[in-house]
């Protein structure tokens, strides 16, 4: 096996176990070096849990990489998440901080996908009052120090090919085999003294109709009788009353 110029030991495991008779195998070692990790020696010779730091890698985002897999190639090694202040020095000059930064490009092969980042999230106990495979709250206190708007999650998809692909800011998936009483595709919920009312709100960069009714914009107005048809309708739960918005096949004009 060739040996990388570019990779060198910081740690290196001893021949035999570390601890003598009592340990299961050969302790994990430390590398340090330049480039990201691959299929050559030093880090195809030691075992899962071993570590490397990177010197040369971008500015900000993490240096330190685990070995999670013995298969002899650079899908061994995963680059290790970093939070807060090891990441960004948050100043008040800064236009965006980020308390946890995750730079990531995947190589795609046919037919496979990518994700960024995957949860998975398997319950187990008995009688317990909710489960959510993420998380996520902003918290504004007594001062006033957005200026702008506040969301518990914000998605965004890019997309510049000429040729583009199917796009989604947002999918859900429904995978069940059982529906409960109040089963649907999104739940709102108020905890807030201040009861929002109002389902959604179309923001002024979004294209709406602002001289007549336009089947290319989100939000057109059905003129000349064609406000009265109605041959769809869509069903959602209100306070456990079902109610349904009404709509039409019949575009504008």
């Amino acid at each position: 096996m060739t040996t990388s110029t570019n990779a060198f030991y910081y740690v290196k495991p001893n021949p035999g176990p570390v601890g003598g008779s009592l340990a299961p195998e050969t302790a994990p070692g430390i590398i340090w070096g330049q480039g990201t990790p691959g299929a050559i020696a030093p880090f195809t010779d030691v075992n899962k849990g071993s570590i490397y730091m990177q010197v040369n890698g971008t500015d900000d985002e993490s240096h330190c990489w685990m070995k999670v897999d013995e298969g002899g190639d650079a899908a061994d090694w995963r680059q290790l998440l970093l939070s807060g202040a090891n990441t960004l020095a948050e100043s008040s000059g800064a236009t965006e901080v980020h308390g946890v930064e995750w730079n990531y490009t995947p190589t795609l092969a046919s037919g496979g996908s990518a994700v960024g980042v995957n949860i998975a999230v398997t319950t187990a106990g008995t009688a317990g009052s909710w489960a959510s495979g993420f998380y996520s709250k902003v918290t504004q206190g007594t001062t006033k120090n957005v200026n702008g708007y506040i969301s518990g999650g914000e998605i965004e998809v890019v997309n510049t090919n000429t040729n583009p692909s199917d796009w989604f800011p947002l999918v859900l998936n429904a995978n069940s085999t059982n529906n409960g009483s109040h089963s649907s595709f999104i739940a709102l919920r108020n905890y807030g003294t201040a009861v929002l009312n109002s389902l959604f709100w179309v923001g002024d960069a979004a294209l709406i109709d602002a001289t007549g009714p336009d089947s290319t914009v989100l939000v057109s107005t059905l003129s000349g009788g064609k406000e009265t048809t109605c041959d769809k309708a869509v069903r959602f739960i209100a306070n456990g009353t079902p109610l349904w918005f009404l709509a039409t096949s019949t575009a504008p004009a």
